[in-house]
């Protein structure tokens, strides 16, 4: 049986803030389509790869991610995206999420 190491990535305080941001919005964006709080053309199925790199939320929040199974890394996983545009009340819950957890309101010290 192969040994697996273990990657390890330090993440600064803006990256680790980045984290934060894209994890709630895509858990909120999962828990609002499985509860169907939108129609189906707000979202937009993407792949969301595992890597030491941190994905930038607002790559995440504009579904800047690979479209399809065969772009993707080999650790990944398909997840919908809340899209802006697609749905006023998805509009109106978004503008209320960024608000919420914009980096541009956080205090960042050095």
């Amino acid at each position: 049986m192969a040994m697996m190491q273990a990657s390890v990535t330090k993440l600064d305080q803006r990256q680790s803030l980045e984290v934060l941001q894209t994890t709630l919005h895509g858990a909120l964006s999962i828990i609002t389509y499985l509860r169907d709080l939108f129609p189906s053309k707000a979202y937009t199925n993407r792949w969301y790869e595992s890597r030491d790199a941190v994905l930038p939320f607002e790559d995440y929040a504009s579904a800047r991610m690979p479209q399809t199974r065969s772009n993707a890394a080999e650790q990944s996983t398909q997840i919908p995206v809340l899209q802006r545009h697609k749905s006023k009340r998805a509009d109106a819950f978004l503008q209320w999420l960024v608000s919420v957890i914009d980096l541009r309101t956080w205090e960042v010290s050095d």
